[in-house]
């Protein structure tokens, strides 16, 4: 850090590995019998997912899903539907509580 604050880079860097840490360590809780591997990364979110999910040789990939309180319709976003499309792995998709 500078002696005139952190910089935006910086600020970015440390809330990617205060939030990697803390997601292992959630996963390691919840998952502490399985080999689950997490990550963090800039780009496009559902390239950036397909890219690791094949580079890591992932058996599955989980992707939590939000239902709408006034509807029983799914909210979906673009990237949601691209890893649906274009996903050669299986998915599993897990419903907000």
């Amino acid at each position: 850090m500078s002696d005139d604050g952190a910089t935006i880079a910086e600020i970015s860097e440390e809330l990617s590995l205060t939030y990697n840490k803390s997601l292992q360590k959630l996963v390691n809780k919840v998952f502490k019998n399985y080999e689950v591997k997490t990550f963090v990364e800039k780009g496009k979110p559902y390239s950036t997912l397909l890219k690791f999910s094949v580079d890591w040789g992932a058996d599955v990939i989980v992707m939590g899903i939000h239902a709408g309180i006034e509807n029983a319709q799914f909210s979906r976003s673009d990237d949601f539907d691209e890893v649906i499309k274009r996903s050669t792995i299986p998915l599993l998709l897990v419903p907000a509580l």
